[in-house]
């Protein structure tokens, strides 16, 4: 992909940024998540965390100590689907621990952000990857939680909400000051979530981003979707989808080679070195990358500093030079600035943790 046209995205995309914070409509949803201006768990006082809403439940019981976050016993396993309201807080009443007073919770949703007795709650607005989440859709999931909990249990909970890109962001606050994070997730799925200030945390929902020429590839991919004219950054770049662009690059130049299942056969096809099919593969893993890379660095031009992103996702670190190629975009379109990428262990619970802790 030329120069001019990464120019153009990552310029593109720092307007977006702008816009939205202004609080003017733009293809970004940029929901804001308002964060406690303090720790709401006392030293020394322990309270767990949950990640779900795909399909892995994972759990642990953290311990706040100095200021650290001591993370015991993780555990992570497959969960069931969702139909209904009583089926989600039901399962998280069974698994709740009987020794705390605060829960965190990292879901796989949407959900709307807003500030609830002096937390992040969320209203569900939608239902995803299979679950339908009957009566709960349009509820303040941490609300009817603890009144589910009282009820079932007789006992009183506090608990806290938030998107798994937010989470993502704020496991980096365990490392790395909030002024110059950001995150990123980059897998089968796309998305970013941003700082505005300490307290003030975006998830810009990024697949929705539509200031950008949309590829041959992509136009067949999005015609045939569910959703046709929704996601489409999501389906030029994410790894659910490029396994399809090559496929459709083989037909189109007819070449006789089989057509690959997902973006693992991809790599692999790359890395066999094939006369003309991996060069092929290995243009649509670049393009990718590179438009990554643009959005990443319209990022940086919008914080207009030096920016730490917090990376997930098996494309960013696994994808035949996929994190190099995106660090060599950085360089050519935000060249004032510094780019770090970070993997942040257990992420998935010290970023849930974060909103409480």
């Amino acid at each position: 992909m030329d120069k001019p046209i990464l120019e153009d995205i990552a310029h593109n995309f720092t307007q977006e940024l702008t816009l939205s914070e202004q609080g003017k409509k733009t293809s970004l949803p940029f929901i804001i998540n308002q964060l406690p201006n303090h720790p709401l768990v006392a030293e020394g006082e322990t309270f767990q965390v949950i990640g779900l809403g795909g399909s892995i439940f994972r759990s642990a019981l953290i311990t706040k100590k100095n200021n650290q976050l001591e993370v015991k016993t993780p555990i992570e396993r497959s969960h069931p689907i969702f139909d209904t309201k009583e089926d989600f807080l039901s399962f998280i009443s069974e698994n709740l621990s009987p020794r705390i007073s605060y829960l965190a919770i990292n879901i796989a949703q949407a959900v709307e952000p807003f500030f609830r007795d002096g937390r992040l709650d969320g209203k569900l607005v939608g239902a995803a990857k299979e679950h339908r989440f009957e009566g709960l859709l349009g509820e303040n999931v941490c609300e009817e939680l603890e009144k589910f909990v009282k009820e079932d249990q007789g006992r009183d909970i506090k608990a806290s909400i938030a998107n798994d890109t937010i989470c993502l962001m704020l496991s980096g606050l365990t490392k790395y000051p909030a002024e110059n994070l950001a995150a990123g997730i980059v897998g089968t799925g796309m998305n970013f979530a941003i700082f505005l200030d300490a307290t003030h945390a975006v998830n810009l929902e990024a697949s929705d981003f539509d200031k950008f020429p949309v590829g041959p590839e992509a136009q067949t991919i999005d015609r045939h979707s569910e959703v046709p004219g929704f996601h489409v950054w999501e389906k030029e770049t994410a790894g659910a989808y490029l396994h399809e662009h090559f496929n459709m690059q083989i037909r189109d130049k007819k070449i006789k080679y089989p057509f690959i299942k997902n973006t693992q056969e991809l790599d692999s096809v790359i890395r066999q070195e094939i006369p003309q099919v991996s060069d092929i593969a290995l243009d649509v893993m670049h393009t990718s990358a590179k438009m990554v890379g643009a959005m990443m660095a319209g990022i940086m031009n919008f914080y207009k500093k030096d920016v730490t992103f917090v990376m997930q996702g098996s494309l960013f670190w696994k994808g035949y030079e996929y994190k190099e190629t995106v660090a060599k975009t950085l360089e050519e379109l935000a060249p004032e600035y510094k780019a770090d990428f970070a993997y942040v262990d257990l992420a998935d619970y010290l970023g849930a943790a974060k909103l409480i802790a």
